[in-house]
């Protein structure tokens, strides 16, 4: 009776053993796509810039806007640092 009762206990012990495993396996998992979907906090990323050249424009009837070179590198520049 004893080698029954002693493998019984073994059996509820493994058992807990593998949902505690699944419990942190998932939190691990859970953590790690939290982590890799923030890339920075929001005083890391790059603040917008500030185009001062930026107008708006109607070329052939179609409207739009300008800026002036600067202003263009200046952003591309900021879209570089914030893409993926």
């Amino acid at each position: 009776m004893a080698g029954a009762e002693l493998l019984a206990a073994l059996l509820r012990w493994a058992a807990w053993l593998r949902e505690g495993l699944a419990a942190v396996f998932s939190v691990l998992v859970l953590l790690t796509i939290l982590s890799a979907c923030s890339s920075g906090s929001l005083g890391e990323r790059a603040a917008r810039p500030v185009l001062p050249s930026l107008t708006r424009a109607t070329v052939n009837g179609v409207p739009g806007v300008w800026m002036d070179e600067r202003d263009a590198g200046t952003l591309a520049l900021w879209i570089e640092e914030v893409s993926p």
